[in-house]
């Protein structure tokens, strides 16, 4: 045998593992994941007024995009996390007059919040409860209830003299 037959059967069979490398990827579904079923909105806070979107209330995340605080990332090409309810996501970030590409896991938490990891961080954001106003921001307080006291002006007596 020659040492170009070597070369060859060395090379030959460096070649015939990669096709079957693909092959099995191909066949084992590397497809995309679907993604991870966590639209909706989560507190920023345990005080977040669930009704205003961004700081002080609510981030939210609806047909695979995330709303931050003054922020909005496309969540594309998700990537299944095997026995988890959780899948890793490329994040187009645009926010603030600045654009950002991101990897994140999101993942639906025990008590259906949200557990978001970037590179780094993890958070835990609690589902807000009661369905707000989507896209609400509060420009007044609500009104607060006032106390009626009547008074008895029949036995008043008369105004102090100067």
């Amino acid at each position: 045998m020659t040492a170009a037959h070597i070369f060859c059967l060395r090379r030959c069979q460096s070649v015939r593992h990669m096709l079957a490398a693909l092959a099995v990827l191909a066949i084992t579904g590397a497809a995309r994941a679907e993604p991870v079923d966590v639209d909706g909105l989560y507190m920023m806070t345990p005080e977040a007024d669930c009704s205003v979107l961004g700081l002080g209330g609510a981030l939210k995340i609806e047909d695979g995009v995330f709303y931050g605080a003054e922020s909005r990332c496309e969540m594309q090409d998700p990537v299944e996390i095997r026995d988890m309810r959780a899948a890793l996501y490329d994040m187009q970030c645009k926010g603030e007059g600045t654009e950002w590409s991101e990897r994140a896991m999101v993942m639906r938490a025990a008590d259906d919040g949200l557990i978001l990891v970037w590179d780094g961080y993890a958070f835990h954001y609690q589902q807000c409860v009661a369905p707000p106003v989507l896209g609400a921001t509060a420009a007044t307080p609500p009104p607060v209830a006032a106390r009626v006291v009547e008074i008895d002006t029949t036995d008043a007596a008369p105004p102090p003299a100067d």
